[in-house]
């Protein structure tokens, strides 16, 4: 058990950091910056290293950016400088900022801020300045996130008052040489006007977890015992461990949540603060996930992932849709490597006279191509209003959101579940919108708002993988160009890490890396989609498409053949079949290993002349066992084409595609000039992209339609059976 002295220390973190609600606020705007054009005010100074703060922009979104990586990481030290504010009449005062970064691992060390009020240009001591904390992005993606508020209050009175953020990079390591980009910098002086202090609904310090370490946690799952080790009654989990004196959510390929005991959190409109401590398990997700009655509410990115453990606090975080009986749900951002602890959890809420007419509206972020319309149901909540509501919207940016309601009945609001207000992103151009709806009336004492944001994209078509794969080689480090490919692809494999899938068609192969679950449709293998797009991203020299929207059925049931080669042939072409199915034939292996075991491992194969590695890349699979044997002599493989880093790789994706028999569909001698051949049951169609394969029997019924994919079209039929085989206008009689 913990002592008494360190259950005060977290209690004091915890409720040190809901002070600042003790007062409601209003601001008036002493520095806005968006860099939506250029560097605007802003003066970069550069202390060491060639590379610089620049101005960059991406689908019409404008940002500073710094990134120490030309050809290989190189040594920088860069400050990005304000201008300079007077606060001469500011008590108070918060900065802000969107930033994202990505490949650096260590942001804590090499992406600061840091602030002073004697600097007046020329060369930096960085010993007259201060260093202030904020929050990261998640380190994986461009994906901004909001910096938090940061009190600028000990430079009140001060007339020269300047921030900085100061980049640095090492040549030692890529992981020392990241991608940094800032946005939408905010400075508003703040004054306080009293509100009603926040009540503490709910704490939990976990003391009673106390088997096991943060780098050795218990090994039982008590996430349905929860109540043994908790304060109070109610608490239910998955994939929780004790880790002690914390909790530990989550395993390498399970998804971890932690639900709390219903509460009241009717008052204030539902809106309510949740603090706590967290870390990432090392190297995974730095992201969890607060859901409010099983609905996803917000998302905390940032948390620290490297060793040793160091528990961060987080919060006040505002939430909103809170309910009589409200439980809140917090969970990793992902199953497979979403692992984090929690500790010192505290919910809090403005206990608003009963009387007192409330409303609540929580914005929303938008995500669109250009000519596409997505529609969402914003939550719009109060409590003891007087009369309608009026509804306004007003685009700050750009002319495409839009909502056609303009008041809203005080009983549809009052009501438990709220009112959906229906929200309409109709973008016309490519770049950022945004728009602030405002409500108000119903005996509110003062308006309130909610502010939506849209991004805009047009994505760039390609007919096939194969150009695909040419648009690639040609920029292979550009992540940020979304593509299209308009003509069919075939799912081949799909695995739940990383959401997995791989698809082919007769020109290349491609890895969809969906992390982030925007494919919702569920895909199985043989199916093929059309439109699949996304962005570029690189693991191991392999190409991955980033899905950016979801993806549909467009054909099921397709057959893919795989590519026979030799070991020679695939690594003289490795690019032109990566993700692609394969099959190289009489392979034995050399590895020394004579069973596959459970773990991800390289095993060594050889065709008599050349060496290739096979590798077990996915947890899970059926042969993937200690008893499971790898088979003694020459044997046919199908398997993916990879490689890691250039090391060219394969790996089966099932038993089914270990000591494979079944002879490979061949174009007899006497059918080189045809179209349509096959036998013993296997058809092959040779068609173009888009066209409609139908095969009928012998009474004229059709047997399977097809839309055909370019080059070999492959479908099993029963055997000994005449068919008809239509094509366009070409009909072909076959016997198989």
């Amino acid at each position: 058990m913990k002592n008494a002295t360190l259950r005060f220390k977290k209690w004091l973190v915890v409720t040190a950091g809901l002070l600042f609600m003790a007062s409601g606020a209003s601001a008036a705007t002493l520095l806005s910056e968006t860099f939506a054009t250029s560097l605007g005010s802003f003066t970069p100074v550069s202390v060491k290293g060639d590379q610089v703060w620049a101005w960059s922009s991406f689908s019409g979104t404008g940002f500073a950016k710094i990134s120490g990586y030309a050809s290989a990481p190189k040594l920088n030290e860069d400050w990005l400088v304000s201008p300079s504010m007077d606060f001469s009449d500011v008590q108070k005062a918060n900065l802000s900022f969107q930033n994202c970064h990505k490949y650096g691992l260590y942001p804590t060390w090499n992406l600061t801020l840091w602030v002073t009020d004697s600097y007046t240009g020329g060369d930096i001591d960085s010993s007259k300045w201060t260093k202030f904390d904020f929050t990261y992005g998640t380190g994986n993606d461009y994906n901004f996130v909001s910096s938090g508020l940061i009190a600028l209050d000990a430079y009140a009175g001060k007339e020269n008052v300047r921030f900085a953020f100061r980049y640095k990079s090492d040549s030692a390591a890529i992981n020392d040489a990241a991608t940094w980009e800032i946005k939408d910098v905010l400075v508003e002086s703040v004054v306080d006007e009293p509100v009603v202090q926040p009540t503490i609904v709910l704490s939990e310090n976990f003391d009673k977890f106390t088997k096991g370490t943060l780098n050795s946690p218990d090994g039982t799952d008590v996430g349905t015992t929860m109540d043994t080790y908790t304060q109070t009654t109610g608490w239910s989990g998955t994939k929780v461990n004790q880790a002690g004196g914390v909790v530990k959510l989550g395993s390498s390929s399970g998804l971890g949540t932690i639900v709390t005991p219903s509460m009241d959190l009717s008052k204030d409109g539902g809106k309510f603060y949740v603090s706590f401590k967290a870390a990432a398990w090392r190297n995974d997700s730095p992201t969890i996930k607060l859901l409010v009655n099983g609905v996803e509410a917000t998302t905390v990115s940032g948390l620290p992932i490297d060793t040793p453990y160091v528990l961060v606090s987080y919060g006040p975080v505002e939430v909103t849709g809170g309910t009589s009986q409200t439980v809140l749900t917090i969970a990793g951002n992902q199953a497979s490597k979403g692992r984090f602890f929690l500790d010192s959890l505290v919910i809090s809420q403005r206990q608003i006279a009963s009387n007192t007419p409330v409303a609540a509206l929580t914005g929303a972020a938008f995500d669109a191509e250009v000519g596409a319309t997505v529609s969402k149901q914003l939550t719009l909540t109060g409590t003891n209003l007087t009369g309608n509501l009026t509804v306004a919207l007003v685009n700050t940016v750009g002319t495409a959101f839009n909502t056609k309601i303009t008041s809203v009945p005080a009983a549809d609001v009052i009501d438990s579940a709220g009112y959906e207000l229906q929200v309409n992103y109709v973008p016309t151009a490519v770049g950022n919108d945004t728009a602030v709806i405002t409500i108000s009336g119903g005996g509110l004492a003062e308006a309130i708002t909610a502010t939506v944001t849209g991004k805009a994209w047009q994505a760039v078509e390609v007919a096939d993988l194969g150009a695909l794969r040419a648009a690639y080689d040609a920029a292979p480090t550009d992540e940020t160009t979304i593509y299209r490919v308009t003509g069919e692809a075939i799912m081949s494999f799909k695995h739940s890490s990383g959401n997995s899938k791989y698809f082919q068609d007769s020109k290349g192969g491609v890895l969809i890396y969906d992390t982030k679950g925007l494919i919702t449709t569920d895909l199985n293998v043989g199916d093929g989609v059309k439109n699949l797009t996304g962005t570029f991203d690189t693991y191991g020299g392999v190409m991955e498409l980033i899905p950016v929207k979801n993806a549909t059925v467009n054909s099921s049931n397709n057959t893919l053949t795989p590519v026979e080669l030799t070991i020679a042939e695939y690594k003289a072409n490795k690019d032109k079949y990566e993700s692609m199915l394969i099959r190289l034939n009489q392979l034995t292996n050399v590895s020394g290993k004579t069973t596959w075991g459970t773990a991800k491992t390289n095993f060594n194969f050889t065709d008599g002349k050349d060496t290739l590695v096979l590798r077990t890349n996915y947890t899970g699979l059926d042969y993937m066992t200690a008893e499971t044997n790898i088979p003694v002599g020459a044997v046919n493989y199908v398997a993916l084409a990879l490689e890691y880093n250039g090391t060219v790789q394969f790996f089966p994706r099932s038993l089914t595609d270990i000591n494979v028999t079944t002879a490979l569909p061949k174009r007899p001698a006497a059918q080189a000039s045809l179209n349509v051949f096959g036998s013993n049951g296997q058809l092959t169609v040779v068609a173009k992209q888009g066209q409609v394969i139908e095969v009928y029997n012998v009474l004229g019924r059709k047997v399977t339609t097809v839309v055909a994919h370019e080059g070999n079209n492959n479908l099993s039929l029963t055997p000994s059976q005449l068919y008809l085989v239509r094509v366009g206008k070409t009909t072909t009689k076959i016997v198989l």
